[in-house]
């Protein structure tokens, strides 16, 4: 097929369909990936129903988890297929009425979706495209309404896309309003502050903080992967010791029992990083008390479900 062609041309043509090969080649097995992830999952991963959780209406569990994103760790031990069924098995073992997740791309809100059964959700993402991540809110449907939700980005200019400060990537906060069986009304933020912008981490606070106060809600819990640590060696502008004269730690709330602290990033157990409590979930309230507060560190056959280990915190109605 190439005797009338040039030399030059001939190459050129041999160079194409070489290329063109390999692209077909690098999409077949991209596909065949992801189909034995799908069936990977769905072998392994069971859906539970939170409906069928017996009712407290004194009593409320609430978890943040840091989830790690799907696309994060490919090809190791660690990539989402793997450590999907681990994640949602954590969840079903402990049962949250109200549930905030990090990092969240959207095959894995897929997956929520399809495992989780009986929660209402409201998951906006930062931005668009693949690198999107969403601060998702999940919650107990049989026992919440959802009257109002929203999201504002962490930078000067809230209300539109934005990277606020001296932040790597936008990030954002979002809220839920919710009304209890019992009638109370609860305001629940979910957000992950910059990893590098100490400004950003100070100035994002005091911006969740005014967008808090401007809803004058007796009854609010703020959750999320704070990116600073309990035990800053910060001195000046410390973001903890700040976030806590506005909330308080439910970890050190008046009367909560600890079953377990320590370490809310794990880094798969690369190391040991007893430092890193940067997991959080404050409240401020007049209807709410902490009465429970637990690292819930869990390994599954030795496997851990995300570099972060959720918090979960068990409120009661004062």
């Amino acid at each position: 097929m190439f005797k009338n062609l040039t030399k030059k041309r001939r190459i050129v043509m041999m160079a194409l369909i070489v290329l063109a090969v390999m692209i077909v080649s690098v999409g077949l097995g991209f596909g065949i990936d992801f189909a034995y992830s799908a069936w990977y999952i769905n072998k392994h991963t069971e859906a539970f129903d939170v409906s069928s959780k017996p009712l407290d209406e004194n009593e409320i569990v609430v978890m943040s988890y840091n989830i790690r994103l799907a696309t994060g760790d490919l090809y190791t031990e660690h990539r989402w297929r793997y450590r999907a069924p681990l994640v949602f098995k954590v969840i079903e073992n402990n049962m949250p009425d109200i549930l905030g997740v990090q990092e969240m791309k959207k095959i894995q809100e897929n997956h929520f979706e399809k495992y989780l059964i009986g929660y209402g959700s409201y998951t906006p993402y930062r931005s668009k495209g693949v690198s999107a991540e969403a601060c998702g809110i999940y919650y107990n449907e049989s026992r919440f309404e959802l009257l109002d939700k929203g999201f504002f980005f962490l930078s000067e200019t809230p209300d539109k896309q934005s990277i606020g400060w001296d932040a790597e990537f936008p990030r954002i906060c979002s809220w839920v309003r919710l009304k209890d069986k019992n009638g109370k009304e609860i305001y629940v933020f979910n957000t992950h502050l910059d990893h590098k912008g100490t400004v950003a981490r100070i100035e994002s606070i005091k911006l969740i903080n005014d967008k808090i106060n401007e809803f004058e809600a007796k009854n609010v819990i703020l959750l999320g992967d704070f990116n600073f640590s309990e035990k800053s060696k910060i001195v000046e502008n410390d973001p903890y010791k700040y976030v806590i004269t506005l909330f308080t730690d439910s970890k050190y709330a008046d009367g909560v029992n600890v079953l377990k602290a320590g370490a809310t990033f794990n880094s798969y157990g690369r190391k040991k990083l007893n430092s890193y409590i940067i997991d959080f979930i404050l409240f401020k309230s007049t209807d709410l008390k902490a009465k429970s507060y637990e690292v819930v560190d869990t390994k599954i056959d030795g496997q851990y479900p995300s570099d972060h280990y959720p918090v979960k915190t068990v409120f009661k109605y004062a």
